[in-house]
């Protein structure tokens, strides 16, 4: 009678297994299987496509699982169960922008600059005034370039006048940040 696991021949007082090796590894796929149909029925299919996870999620909204006793992320989970490992430095990334999406045609490999290179492609990114921690307006910063082209006064002094840093406005005068108004050219 062969081994339920690597298919070796069993002594005579083995009953199911060769070794204890094999026990385990068997047990181990077996409970992998397990997880792999209980997460199967634990997300809707949404009218776009998407199938959104139902389960609990992490604080960044994305949906999360446990694997062998590890936290992990829902989609590298179903995108692991598909495709295979994701390679060192690679990361799973969303086609549809959907964080509970798990999907696997609508996730693909990426490094992390691919994901904020697609993030900002979509214009999803918060910029300019739209992100949280800035302290000047679109309004704002094209009366600053216009006060840098009129070059009446020094950086650190509309720095002052604005209440941001003297590197802020070097950064805005080299179209480093607020990017988005760029249509304005400094006169250098």
């Amino acid at each position: 009678m062969p081994c339920e696991n690597c298919t070796k021949e069993l002594g005579r007082r083995a009953k199911r297994f060769c070794s204890k090796t094999c026990n385990l590894e068997f047990h181990k796929k077996e409970r992998q299987q397990e997880l792999t149909v209980r997460n199967l029925i634990n997300f809707e299919f949404a009218s776009n496509g998407c199938w959104e996870w139902a389960g609990s999620r992490l604080v960044s909204g994305y949906g999360r699982l446990q694997d062998n006793g590890k936290t992990i992320r829902a989609h590298k989970f179903f995108f692991e169960r598909t495709h295979g490992p994701v390679p060192a430095g690679m990361m799973v990334c969303h086609k549809c922008d959907n964080r509970i999406c798990v999907n696997p045609s609508h996730l693909f490999l990426g490094t992390a600059k691919d994901n904020k290179d697609d993030c900002c492609n979509k214009a999803r990114h918060a910029h300019g005034a739209g992100n949280g921690m800035a302290k000047l307006t679109d309004e704002l910063v094209i009366a600053i370039k216009a006060e840098l082209a009129a070059a009446t006064k020094s950086q650190a002094e509309i720095a002052r006048q604005y209440g941001v840093s003297a590197v802020s406005i070097s950064l805005i005068k080299r179209g480093k940040s607020w990017k988005h108004l760029a249509f304005m050219e400094i006169a250098a």
